[in-house]
């Protein structure tokens, strides 16, 4: 289930909007923008949303959707998973290159 929540969270960070834990509800920043099957989504995953989000910031944890992360990926050591800093990359045009590690011989 978590993985689901993963995904709707990044999917909301792609839309452009992102989901804070108030002590009383979820806010969606900026509001009334959320595409409609992402909003009926979040009201499917409410709690376990609530959960995830509950449990952030935490080390080796995506600051977007919770994912695990390998290290700081981005500015200021903020923590992104790789999907949500290609995200960040993408609204700011940077060109993002693939590159492939050869192994030790």
């Amino acid at each position: 289930m978590t993985s689901d929540v993963n995904h709707l969270l990044r999917d909301l960070w792609r839309s452009g909007v992102r989901v804070h834990l108030m002590p009383d509800r979820l806010r969606l920043d900026p509001p009334g923008v959320t595409p409609e099957p992402l909003r009926l989504a979040l009201i499917e995953y409410r709690a376990e949303v609530k959960a995830v989000l509950a449990e952030l910031p935490a080390p080796d944890r995506c600051q977007v959707c919770g994912d695990a992360t390998r290290g700081p990926v981005g500015n200021a050591g903020h923590l992104n998973c790789t999907v949500c800093a290609l995200i960040v990359a993408e609204r700011r045009g940077w060109t993002v290159y693939a590159v492939e590690h050869e192994a030790a011989a």
